[in-house]
């Protein structure tokens, strides 16, 4: 359709280069105006900025004689702390000071990013809330009512034996822990209270788990 083409001869002069996405690691070969500033991924929709106005961080080029990136690419995986609030994709384009591109809807739902370094971005939300845990006000420390959060009321608790209780919780990742608590006479056996034994045993776990990822995220890696 002809709204979906974009006629190269109105924003020249421009460039063409492998972008590289820093929030999903989408790879794609970009071509836009060399006065430009920011990209979309058109994998995850977040807005990325071309820093200091050149292709140094997010775009890469490819080296023609050697095989594609992509192939010889190694995993990661890496926890970052930041800030963010609502905010619409059209509120975004209006606080950069930008007119929305007619094919982006105004009204796409997300969030304002704002990373440790002042870096700010764009993310859908649906992206970005499957991607950020919120800490809520301070920053610094893991609070019971996270930690409670992590683990939601996904759990199941049954009966092993004539003294033993399972609970099984499904976190918020998916992630399962089981936990068990035994009495030694059959006949103290109270589901309940092993119930309650097995959930602190979980929160203790999960809790040390969500300490382990903030430091992370503050301090990075010290190698």
């Amino acid at each position: 359709m002809k709204n979906d083409l974009v006629y190269l001869a109105d924003y020249l002069p421009h460039t063409t280069m492998t972008a590289v996405c820093p929030h999903c690691l989408h790879a794609w070969a970009a071509v836009f105006p060399v006065t430009a500033r920011e990209l979309v991924c058109p994998f995850c929709g977040n807005v990325s900025r071309i820093p200091f106005g050149q292709p140094v961080v997010l775009l890469k080029k490819r080296d023609d004689t050697s095989n594609d990136g992509a192939s010889m690419m190694k995993h990661y995986l890496g926890v970052i702390a930041l800030q963010a609030k609502p905010m619409t994709r059209g509120e975004y384009n209006e606080y950069r000071g930008w007119s929305i591109p007619k094919d982006e809807n105004p009204v796409d739902p997300g969030y304002l990013v704002k990373y440790s370094d002042s870096y700010e971005a764009w993310s859908p939300k649906t992206f970005f809330e499957s991607a950020y845990f919120e800490m809520g006000e301070d920053p610094t420390t893991i609070t019971p009512g996270m930690v409670d959060h992590f683990i939601g009321d996904n759990l199941q608790v049954s009966q092993l034996d004539e003294k033993t209780t399972l609970l099984s919780a499904k976190t918020i990742t998916g992630f399962r822990q089981y936990e068990t608590s035994s009495c030694v006479d059959p006949d103290n056996y109270d589901e309940n209270m092993g119930r309650e034994i097995c959930l602190e045993r979980v929160k203790n776990t999960v809790w040390l788990c969500l300490g382990f990822m903030l430091q992370w995220a503050k301090n990075g890696l010290r190698r």
